[in-house]
Parts: structure tokens; C-alpha cells; sequence
């Protein structure tokens, strides 16, 4: 949708479009404010530095912008280009409206990750946000998928590789492609959260990074860690612990 509303800017606000390269928040409130280059022209700077008080920017970028759009600014409209400000401001109110929905329903997702008995044991790994919590707590606590071990959950997650080899070629070792993405994708970032937040995690990438991985290879390998350890404190109905993880032979052979 924001897509949609460059392209149509473009038709007769190019200025604000060149100006604006991202078209989020807080720009929607001064393009709804501005609405029309002509609009734009009838403002002084103190009509304008009023009507966009709201919007967190310093004065001097207030004063520049406005300076910026009144030079890129049309001189003049055309009927198609009054066409194009009423569904600017059509798409406006649509992207508005879904950000509220957005908000609610992440809202929503909090409120019944943290009112699970299960976000208990996730919660407890210190790089563990509410939505990726909420995406493991959604695959862990389906009971119909039934993992007989953590290798199962890995593979499922596609954080464990698979090798591959044709006839004389090399052996190869490529990431799964056959998985649920969403779990991956949660697990990958997590292993991201955590480089900052688990002195092992840190080890670990560190180590691996310096034989030579690529970034994206280490922390596709340090989620195949978190899944291994969330699947056993998950079967355990345990929390995390850093402390007592650090007393384990799984931690030497996770760091390997």
C-alpha cells in the first residue's frame, strides 16, 4: 500500500516522494497535514511549524523540509492530479486503519503469549521477544506434531542442514528447505537477540565466524543450538538458566 502511495505522489507531489524515500510514520501525519502542493504554497513557515508541532522532528529539519518541498513543489494542478490527492488521502486512512489493527492484534498476541503457561520456559531466555515466543509457543505446545526428539524439532524448524551428494561430486551441506519457515525464521532471530544477550552465544558465532562462516551460516548454526536447548527445557518443563547451563557438558559441545 505504501508502494501504491509513492506511485501516486509521484503524479503530483514528486517533490515529497524525493524527499520522503520512506513513507511511514511520522510523514503520513504531514502529508495529511500538507495534502496539496497548492495547500503547501498558501502556508508561511510559522503556519507550517504549527501545523506539524506534533510530529518529533527538531526545528531546523522542520524549516528545511518545508523549504525543500515549497522548491520541488508544482506550480500549478491539473484535474488528475486532484484525483490523485483524494486517494492519497483515501490511502492514508487505509494504512492508518491498519496500523491500529496491527497494534490490536499484537496487543492480542502479548496478552495470551504471557497468560500461557508455556511462555513461563520461553521467557526465560533472555533474547526472547514476545512474537517470536509466541511462534515457538504455537509449534512447541501442538501436541499433534508429535517430535520424537530435538533432531525431529530441528529438522522441522530447518535449522538443522542436509547434506547432498551426486555421484563422483562433492558433498555438499546446504540449509533445509523443507521446513516451516515461520519457526526458522523466528529461531534465526533469536540467535541474532542472543549475540548481545548470551556470553555462549557470542562465543560461539565468534568462533565460528573466524574459521571462516559467513554470518548468515553461523546464525542459521546457533539457532540449530537454541532449538536443541528450547526443545529439552521444553520437554523438561524447565526454565533456562545460564548460570547451570554453563556447569554442563552440553555447553562445551554446544560451543564446538
Amino acid at each position: 500500500m505504501t508502494t501504491r502511495l509513492r506511485i501516486n505522489l509521484q503524479s503530483y507531489f514528486p517533490g515529497f516522494s524525493r524527499i520522503f524515500r520512506d513513507i511511514t510514520k511520522p510523514v503520513l501525519p504531514l502529508l495529511l497535514f500538507l495534502e496539496s502542493p497548492t495547500k503547501l504554497r498558501s502556508l508561511s513557515l510559522d503556519s507550517f511549524l504549527a501545523g506539524i508541532q506534533s510530529i518529533r522532528w527538531s526545528e531546523k529539519r522542520k524549516i528545511q523540509i518545508y523549504e525543500n518541498l515549497n522548491y520541488e513543489s508544482p506550480e500549478y494542478e491539473t484535474s488528475r492530479q486532484s484525483e490523485c490527492i483524494v486517494y492519497t488521502m483515501h490511502l492514508i486512512e487505509q494504512i492508518n486503519l491498519l496500523d491500529h489493527q496491527i497494534a490490536k492484534m499484537n496487543s492480542d498476541i502479548e496478552s495470551l503469549y504471557n497468560n500461557h503457561s508455556g511462555s513461563r520456559i520461553l521467557s526465560s531466555i533472555p533474547a526472547m521477544g514476545t512474537m517470536i515466543g509466541a511462534t515457538l509457543l504455537a509449534e512447541l505446545s501442538d501436541e499433534s506434531r508429535g517430535f520424537r526428539d530435538y533432531r525431529a524439532f530441528q529438522a522441522y524448524a530447518g535449522t538443522s542442514p542436509v547434506s547432498r551428494q551426486s555421484g563422483k561430486s562433492q558433498k555438499l551441506v546446504v540449509m533445509r528447505r523443507a521446513c516451516n519457515k515461520h519457526l526458522r525464521h523466528a529461531l534465526y532471530w533469536l540467535a541474532f537477540n542472543s549475540l548481545t544477550r548470551g556470553e555462549w552465544a557470542r562465543q560461539f558465532y565468534d568462533a565460528q565466524r573466524a574459521k571462516g562462516k559467513a554470518n548468515s551460516v553461523t546464525l542459521r548454526s546457533l539457532s540449530n543450538k537454541w532449538a536443541k536447548i528450547i526443545f529439552t527445557i521444553w520437554k523438561k518443563n524447565s526454565t533456562y538458566s545460564a548460570d547451570l547451563f554453563k556447569k554442563t557438558s552440553i555447553h562445551k559441545i554446544l560451543l564446538t
